[in-house]
């Protein structure tokens, strides 16, 4: 048997990687690159895009959204899944505008009802996973 020198490598040169995406954390760096590029576009196609009323339409259209996504978070972090969100969201919001509008239910209370009304198909769902033991892709997609 022939005894080789062990070959010495050179150390590799880093990647011509731009250094702001060496401090994010991996897989973020694509996406961030894509929504730079969107405002850009968006920035040059209208001359209202970066506005305050713009900016704060755009905030209030997010935040039914971003509720309900935190709320996701919690049920994904714990390894379930929720295919009733949506609904459940459409059932709450028909509860409230069905018992302002046509019941003249003052909003101050037309709002926690249909908030319980939400709460109430959430417990459903729950009680069909804990108790009857069904799974949560079959509990929250029969609330559908």
């Amino acid at each position: 048997m022939d005894a080789k020198a062990p070959v010495h490598q050179a150390a590799a040169k880093p990647s011509g990687r731009v250094w702001l995406l060496k401090l994010l954390p991996n897989n973020i760096g694509g996406p961030l690159i894509g929504l730079a590029l969107l405002l850009v576009v968006f920035s040059f196609s209208s001359e209202f895009f970066f506005t305050l009323r713009n900016g704060l339409n755009i905030l209030d259209q997010v935040t039914v959204l971003g509720i309900l996504a935190i709320g996701m978070t919690a049920v994904i972090v714990i390894g379930g899944i929720d295919l009733s969100v949506g609904s459940v969201l459409a059932f709450s919001m028909m509860m409230l505008g069905w018992l302002y509008q046509d019941q003249g239910l003052a909003l101050g209370l037309a709002i926690p009802v249909a908030i319980a009304t939400g709460m109430l198909a959430g417990l459903v769902s729950g009680l069909l996973i804990t108790y009857a033991r069904l799974p949560a892709f079959i509990a929250t997609l029969t609330m559908m």
